[in-house]
């Protein structure tokens, strides 16, 4: 049988109970042992009834055991960028819609999302915006968002992500850029750049090719990109599977690896002072706007960050990502009823004019 004798130390040493085994000798009488320490004491008696020693993943009362730290990944931009599309992409499902959200400025909701094997928290945020500012002010929404948001980025931050849309970036990219990676990220945090909406340019990358240039010269810098679709297109009518399918999967691996490869260590954020700084930003932007009396060809995006989808696509430019199959239907549906109106009128016509004819001959 298995016994544990144990000793009772003096007073003056200790009112603690030390653990020994007595199944190979009997501990010594008089002779004074060190005292192990609380760690070692369990340890032992588990040892003793042949039970596993809690490794790192053994819970303890008392003790928490170790989370493993997933990295935070903010990916922002405007209304209308193809965020929750590309969320979705990369879930595989429908993970994130839209009407989910706020749209006030910071607004943000999390997703966990599988990266080639490692699993990161991405956090899908509503960039800043003018008329979140009213000159040097910053809404109450954007400013208690912001704060939430921080607080949930307690682990820090790993990687940025700004998301464009090729067709209609907006005017609010510049600002985006400078309120994630310069204020909210203090320029330490890595940053990649994701343009969706490229499903009928050949080849996608072609977009990157024509706007980099543009691109620097608007003081942005990143340390990376993928140019991408993030729909799947209407079905074929001579076979299964959508218009999009293979550049949509192309686009999906293209992003995974992006996030992937360009995850940097954590960059704590803290909250102090970002509010001035983010309303120091908007006062600039409005003063610049109201300086250049709102022309949008040189505070905001001109035709030529558009790319070559523009020129390519003729009137398809415009649409985006966001038209669901519906809508096209329709358009399609009335554009044949106009086009069968305009036969009809000009039968009607050939009718009458033949009809004068004849009855002149």
């Amino acid at each position: 049988s298995r016994g544990y004798g144990y000793h009772q130390p003096s007073p003056t040493d200790s009112d603690d109970i030390v653990l020994s085994d007595n199944r190979s000798q009997p501990p010594p009488q008089h002779q004074h042992q060190a005292k192990p320490g609380f760690w070692a004491r369990l340890t032992g008696a588990m040892r003793d009834r042949d039970e596993p020693e809690p490794d790192e993943h053994t819970h303890v009362r008392g003790r928490l055991p170790p989370q493993p730290a997933r990295p935070n990944v903010l990916l922002f931009g405007s209304h209308g960028a193809g965020k929750s599309s590309l969320i979705n992409m990369l879930a595989g499902q429908e993970a994130s819609r839209t009407s989910d959200q706020g749209h006030s400025a910071f607004a943000f909701g999390g997703y966990a999302i599988d990266v080639g094997g490692r699993e990161v928290v991405l956090w899908d945020v509503v960039g800043l915006r003018k008329k979140d500012g009213d000159g040097e002010a910053i809404s109450d929404d954007a400013a208690r968002n912001l704060h939430y948001l921080i607080q949930r980025l307690h682990g820090g931050v790993n990687l940025l992500v700004h998301c464009i849309n090729a067709t209609h970036p907006g005017d609010a990219v510049e600002v985006d850029y400078e309120a994630f990676y310069r204020i909210i990220g203090g320029k330490k945090v890595p940053i990649v750049l994701v343009v969706t909406g490229l499903e009928d340019e050949d080849p996608m990358e072609g977009w990157w090719k024509m706007n980099d240039a543009e691109i620097k010269k608007r003081g942005m810098s990143f340390d990376g990109h993928a140019c991408i679709t993030t729909i799947r297109g209407k079905p074929l009518k001579n076979g299964p599977g959508n218009r999009y399918d293979e550049q949509y999967e192309q686009s999906r691996l293209a992003v995974r690896e992006l996030i992937k490869a360009k995850l940097g260590a954590a960059v704590i954020v803290r909250e102090e002072g970002k509010l001035a700084e983010l309303r120091e930003l908007l006062r600039e932007q409005n003063a610049m706007a109201a300086s250049q009396n709102g022309d949008k060809g040189k505070n905001g995006w001109g035709a030529g960050i558009l790319g070559s989808r523009e020129v390519k696509s003729g009137n398809g430019s415009t649409r985006n990502e966001e038209w669901d199959e519906d809508t096209a239907d329709r358009i399609e549906r009335e554009g044949r009823t106009a086009s069968l109106a305009l036969l009809g009128g000009l039968f009607a016509v050939f009718i009458v004019l033949q009809s004068g004819i004849m009855s002149c001959i």
